[in-house]
């Protein structure tokens, strides 16, 4: 548990606040991105993923909870090991078959085992369409719930003598950090680059020599405060599925400029491109001109817009199937979902 991860579980966790709460969590160094919920019952665990699974299905067995909330491939294998009567409910924060950093033999291999472990699943919580959508095509026999990642921030309305082009996340190849390095070095003087957070060494070093300010992990607060100065929020992912990251910089009124990806383009966020070139340019079609700055400011403030936490909350109880709770009465929808692409064409 850490960076994002951390984050969309403490969302979710306060979306519904008179529940009673248990995490289970296996910190990751260095990364505690978010404060927990008050009332929320976290239990901690240091050690290797078998012992941590082993520990996680104990607590299960004493708790005897309603729902169990798997977040991520690793403590997703945790679905083999829960005791019959709970509710188990899956949310991949993006499947790893969609890493680019793999064979597309270790790709199909995770296909193969999502769809496993899809038989023991009652429920998928996916963050964007597209993910819903490679949910559905898992073929189990499990719900599809899109449950939009939603903050609440104040607006930015901070100003600053020099722009400042931004990014949040962990320092390894699924942010491509020595993409946003080479954005950097293409846009020059023209705007300060900061990365928020940390990771891997040489790709810190990388950025730090085109230029790049790189903060370290900060607290939430401080990173709030990062963003209130940000001109651009710039999102170099190679794979993703709806980072909060982004939400809070949308919903702190700042302007978003994404790598193209399936699933920020079904969130409805703006899109500057795949490759260095396009990004660079859009970025400084940004600084310059003002009518593509207001364009990109248009479509963030609208993706920001699309869902409220009365959205949110309402799906994810539909995907826990709980009647005891203070709800409201109508029937919920459980979102949009893009059709099912064909894995080979996700495998390429």
């Amino acid at each position: 548990m850490g960076g994002g991860v951390q984050s969309a579980m403490a969302r979710l966790m306060s979306l519904i606040p008179e529940a009673d709460t248990v995490a289970l969590v296996r910190p990751r160094s260095g990364e505690s991105s978010y404060v927990m919920p008050a009332g929320v019952d976290v239990r901690r665990f240091d050690g290797p993923l078998v012992p941590f699974l082993l520990w996680v299905r104990r607590n299960i067995s004493v708790i005897r909870p309603d729902v169990v909330h798997f977040h991520s491939s690793l403590a997703g294998l945790g679905r083999l090991l829960v005791p019959k009567g709970a509710h188990v409910v899956y949310s991949p924060h993006c499947f790893a078959f969609e890493r680019t950093d793999i064979s597309r033999a270790q790709r199909a291999a995770y296909v193969w085992a999502e769809r496993l472990l899809s038989r023991q699943t009652d429920a998928f919580v996916a963050v964007s369409p597209h993910e819903g959508s490679l949910c559905t095509a898992l073929g189990g026999p499990a719900e599809v719930h899109f449950v939009p990642n939603v903050v609440v921030a104040p607006g930015n309305t901070a100003t600053t003598q020099t722009d400042r082009v931004v990014m949040v996340g962990r320092i390894g190849h699924q942010k491509l950090p020595r993409l946003f390095a080479d954005i950097a070095t293409r846009v020059g003087d023209r705007s300060q680059f900061v990365w928020i957070g940390d990771g891997d060494t040489d790709d810190r070093k990388y950025l730090r020599d085109a230029g790049v300010d790189v903060t370290g992990w900060l607290s939430k607060e401080d990173v709030a405060k990062q963003l209130e100065s940000a001109t651009l929020y710039l999102h170099t992912a190679a794979w993703e599925s709806a980072p909060m990251s982004i939400a809070e910089a949308a919903s702190s009124g700042v302007p978003v400029i994404c790598r193209n990806l399936p699933a920020l383009d079904s969130l409805g966020y703006p899109l500057g491109g795949i490759e260095v070139g396009d990004l660079a340019e859009s970025v400084v079609r940004f600084l310059d001109e003002p009518s593509y700055r207001e364009g990109i400011k248009s479509a963030t403030r609208s993706a920001a817009l699309r869902y409220t936490e009365s959205d949110a909350r309402l799906r994810l109880v539909a995907a826990y199937n709980v009647t005891d709770l203070d709800l409201a009465s109508h029937l919920v929808d459980k979102g949009p979902v893009d059709e099912a692409p064909p894995f080979k064409d996700v495998l390429r």
